[in-house]
């Protein structure tokens, strides 16, 4: 699709993004995790049977596209990026269309097939007349609690680790098959530390110095057992259900939330999405950035709208931008993906639209004066530095004594 961007409202943030998507194409991605086959089955409705009081479809077609760590290869790839994807699926049908559905980009070699494994598949079916969009009626899952066999285990860990070397970035997929675990993960951060980013600046895409590549996590029950990341995405159900809260418009619970979770998890970034009400991005000593959903907030199908969220900002990350710079083309991106129906991807020329259309809109104000902090959210940040100096220098007068000890 061919999209026309007006050229005369570009300012200094959107210069800096349109820079940051340039670099796409230059990057080596490794998406690791749990592969699901998205099955789509589509039908015409005919009739209310009379057996139940259910609707009868006619068939019309499936679709199979690949799902979970899948999709967010898909994505990465529809980006531009060159993408190793390491995953186990099912010597089985779905397994096999699946297979055929990455794209040419995608290195496959890291793809184990199993036979003691069904490929976890995600039915959804959809209905609707001939001239209407059709809308999910039901969705079927199978095999998505199973867990993966000890050998494939062992064996997924080794493909892994073939595969981090010359990496720009790593992204894990955990969806609790088993193949993802804090150890693996820890191994793969200590292998992929390489040369920091050293390019600095004040404005949106500008980036800070990092001593290892990015790896960032999506985990779907267990996100505070990966310690030390670069950045997680979680959305705000999976936060809720993690820390036994409720946040809605409660926007203390939803601080108290990001600021737990940087604790909890030692991560550099936690972005949290939040739907029709945009995003929040935690950074230790930062105050927080809540960025308002970029589009409109009538959302066709949220269908696998995270690994477009995580893939675009594990490239965002990996191609010098700031955490604000890359969560704001992670929300360009999420709110694009919203729109199609069915597991999506965007591409780099959707996202350079988003950033022109998106700079137009704001009349001059710049990204930081958009997605303003609140007040209470940056006293709050300001507690936290206060805290993080308290504690350096406690510190201090122990490490005198130990350099008098020595």
């Amino acid at each position: 699709m061919t999209m026309s961007t007006p050229a005369a409202s570009i300012d200094d943030d959107a210069t800096r993004l349109l820079g940051i998507l340039d670099r796409f194409a230059r990057l080596r991605i490794l998406v690791m995790g749990d592969f699901i086959a998205d099955e789509f089955i589509y039908g015409r409705v005919a009739r209310v049977s009379r057996e139940a009081p259910v609707l009868i479809l006619e068939y019309d077609k499936t679709q199979i596209v690949p799902g979970g760590a899948g999709n967010a290869a898909n994505n990465v790839a529809a980006l531009g990026a060159r993408t190793r994807a390491v995953g186990l699926l099912g010597h089985d049908e779905a397994g096999s269309r699946f297979g055929e559905a990455l794209p040419a980009n995608v290195d496959r070699r890291g793809v184990l097939v199993s036979r003691a494994h069904s490929t976890p598949t995600k039915t959804r079916i959809l209905a609707g007349g001939v001239h209407s969009a059709k809308q999910q009626v039901v969705r079927i899952d199978r095999g998505t609690h199973q867990r993966a066999e000890a050998a494939a285990r062992a064996e997924f860990r080794e493909r892994v680790l073939r595969a981090v070397p010359g990496c720009d970035a790593v992204l894990v997929s955990d969806y609790g098959a088993g193949l993802i675990t804090p150890s693996l993960v820890s191994e793969v951060r200590r292998t992929v530390r390489g040369p920091s980013l050293v390019r600095r600046g004040a404005g949106a895409g500008a980036a800070s110095r990092r001593t290892r590549v990015p790896v960032l996590v999506d985990s779907r029950y267990v996100l505070d057992h990966y310690r030390g990341l670069t950045a997680c995405t979680p959305n705000e159900s999976e936060v809720e259900a993690l820390l036994g809260i409720h946040i809605d418009e409660n926007l203390s619970a939803l601080e108290r939330a990001g600021r737990e979770l940087l604790t909890r998890t030692g991560n550099d970034i936690i972005l949290i999405t939040r739907g029709s009400r945009g995003m929040a991005l935690f950074e230790p000593q930062q105050p927080t950035r809540h960025i308002e959903i970029y589009g409109t907030d009538e959302i066709a199908d949220v269908t696998g709208a995270g690994d477009t969220v995580i893939a675009t900002m594990t490239l965002a990350l990996a191609a010098g931008a700031s955490g604000f710079g890359a969560a704001c083309l992670a929300n360009y991106a999420g709110g694009t993906v919203v729109m199609k129906r069915g597991t999506a991807t965007v591409s780099v020329e959707e996202l350079r639209y988003a950033v022109m259309q998106d700079a137009k809109s704001r009349n001059g104000l710049s990204l930081a004066q958009r997605h303003p902090a609140s007040p209470v959210v940056a006293a709050a940040s300001a507690l936290e530095r206060a805290r993080g100096s308290r504690k350096t220098a406690d510190r201090q007068p122990a490490r005198r004594a130990r350099r008098v000890r020595q």
